[in-house]
């Protein structure tokens, strides 16, 4: 099954070289959930600061992944 990541900002450093301006398709397996996927782009510790969203929406770390899911992950927003 596949999901797509997309990291912004100063994450995309952490994207694979097969990133395309920081997204990629993924191969995942059935179980997979969010966590594991920050986890595989050592992403995990920081999550308390970021945003991320799948599908446009935020949800918690544990959701199950399913086909054709897009997963977005910003930076912390700073500013006032």
């Amino acid at each position: 099954m596949e999901v797509t990541i997309k990291l912004f900002a100063n994450l995309r450093e952490k994207a694979p070289e097969c990133a395309r301006n920081g997204q990629w398709v993924m191969e995942i397996g059935g179980q997979d959930r969010v966590v594991d996927i920050l986890q595989k782009y050592d992403l995990v510790l920081a999550t308390d600061k970021m945003l991320v969203t799948v599908n446009g929406q935020v949800l918690k770390e544990n959701y199950q992944l399913q086909e054709g899911d897009e997963i977005c992950v910003f930076p912390p927003l700073i500013g006032g």
